[in-house]
């Protein structure tokens, strides 16, 4: 069965970022090109796709789906702030 959440997600995340940045460009003096904008937008993504595709899970067929969706809220949460220490800025 299809099912267009996960797609329906992708579509609001990239919009939004898209939104965000465009009204961001109008006041910023360094303005955000298309390829950070994609990056912003893939990189929100992981997380949003990951907790879709938990959610959708069958409560039938996986008796545990609590489980999994808690082990992928605790997994974006450590990737976007504990991970995020190891990234650098150039300058």
């Amino acid at each position: 069965m299809y099912n267009p959440l996960p797609h329906l997600i992708n579509a609001v995340c990239y919009e939004g970022v898209l939104g965000l940045t465009w009204l961001a460009n109008k006041m910023r003096v360094s303005k955000l090109t298309y390829v950070d904008q994609f990056v912003m937008a893939y990189g929100g993504l992981r997380g949003a796709i990951a907790f879709a595709l938990a959610i959708l899970l069958d409560d039938i067929s996986f008796p545990d789906k609590n489980l999994f969706v808690t082990a992928t809220i605790l997994v974006v949460m450590f990737t976007v702030f504990v991970q995020v220490r190891d990234i650098s800025v150039n300058k």
